[in-house]
């Protein structure tokens, strides 16, 4: 029945919630990783505003277009998961993460120098996309953070997967789910609300 099923899961949860408990590299591990994810989400709602205020002189095109930023970050992401794959797999973990978290953290506080940029000058005219040079030097440092991320993310998840027993792995990794998707709730809220209140650059 579905209260079987429910009683069930919170069970496993449950179980789950206690061997995180027990060892601390997996709690370690688990809040890293929803440090990460919260970043993430707060600056898929920061860059909106990033976008109608630095990139895009029509608010409307703003809105549609922002995606943009995000786009090259998911494309870094992918390279740097290549490049973790190939050319890292010896590397001292906690190393991967500190360098990722530095990067991270480093390019943020380079977009807030967008506009030393032109807003009208256009670096390239890409089948009419007419990208700007503060386009361009967004989007690379949008690519650059999604490689910071892959070094954040696979070092961490990998060692969640060498830590706990594969009999376990259901249970602890549902745990895990449920702490990311809650841990993007205040982040989301700080950064909406903080961009209307003292502006994105200010909460970059």
């Amino acid at each position: 029945s579905v209260g079987d099923a429910t009683r069930k899961l919170f069970a496993e949860l449950k179980e789950g919630e206690q061997k995180i408990r027990e060892n601390k590299m997996i709690i370690h591990a688990m809040l890293k990783l929803a440090l990460m994810f919260s970043a993430v989400v707060a600056l898929c709602l920061l860059f909106v505003s990033f976008a109608k205020e630095f990139l895009y002189r029509d608010p409307l095109v703003a809105a549609r277009k922002f995606a943009y930023i995000i786009t090259f970050s998911g494309i870094g992401m992918v390279l740097g998961a290549y490049t973790v794959g190939q050319y890292f797999r010896q590397a001292r973990r906690g190393g991967m993460v500190l360098s990722g978290f530095t990067v991270l953290g480093s390019m943020l506080a380079l977009l807030c120098f967008v506009d030393q940029f032109s807003q009208s000058a256009i670096a390239f005219d890409l089948v009419s996309l007419n990208l700007t040079w503060r386009m361009v030097y967004t989007y690379l440092l949008s690519a650059i953070m999604g490689v910071a991320g892959a070094f954040i993310a696979i070092p961490l998840q990998a060692l969640l997967h060498d830590l706990i027993p594969e009999v376990k792995r259901g249970n602890i990794l549902g745990v895990q789910f449920t702490i990311l998707s809650s841990s993007s709730t205040l982040p989301a809220l700080i950064a909406g609300v903080g961009a209307e209140q003292v502006g994105t650059k200010a909460m970059l």
